[in-house]
């Protein structure tokens, strides 16, 4: 069984957050959707990681339903679904952060600039989708049920604004990460994977 597989999604991504960025931002950057990706042991190669690293860190991207892995067919780069961004976005305002209010500030800085791209993908019914969720944060008597509507309001967003903002959402979970386990070490960045990155 793949090492992935075995750990809670929350202890691979908090301790290997920059990485997991780094790679999905080179597989944006360097595959369409739908695409074929370059098989691992080429891959590893030609971004100068270990092969093992890498296979974990696909295994992450998997779990998070970036891309997809197919028996006898290889792995292919997909298109973001906005629950799986949505949920896991969520899970950093519930697990391991005892002061949110720095990141809740960030996340309204950045879901302002995600709303206005949403402003202009917009098509009937997004805005019902995005404003009930919010009026349904101002009732909820408890944690879970702020959690779920929020969830429902990031995903309204993400859907309403299509891919254009899936780098802020890439920006929200970095910064989540780095804000929530601050005393923890992070996996060095691989210098031609880092490059590749800007």
């Amino acid at each position: 069984m793949d090492q992935a597989k075995q750990q809670p999604i929350s202890s691979l991504v908090n301790r290997d957050w920059q990485n997991i960025v780094c790679l999905w931002n080179y597989l944006r950057q360097n595959y369409q959707m739908g695409e074929y990706i370059l098989c691992e042991e080429n891959l590893a190669e030609l971004l100068s990681i270990n092969r093992l690293k890498l296979r974990e860190l696909m295994g992450i991207l998997q779990m998070l339903g970036l891309i997809e892995r197919r028996r006898g067919a290889g792995t292919f780069l997909t298109p973001p679904h906005p629950n799986y961004l949505a949920k896991f976005l969520s899970f950093f305002f519930k697990d391991g952060i005892h002061d949110t209010a720095p990141l809740r500030r960030l996340q309204v800085t950045i879901q302002i600039d995600i709303a206005e791209q949403a402003a202009n993908h917009w098509v009937p019914g997004d805005l019902t989708r995005i404003v009930d969720p919010m009026q349904a944060q101002k009732d909820c008597c408890d944690w879970d049920s702020f959690l779920l509507s929020d969830q429902q309001y990031h995903f309204a967003i993400i859907q309403a604004a299509h891919d254009d903002c899936l780098f802020h959402i890439g920006q929200i979970i970095s910064l989540a990460c780095r804000f929530s386990h601050q005393h923890r070490l992070c996996c060095i960045i691989p210098l031609k994977l880092n490059r590749l990155r800007r």
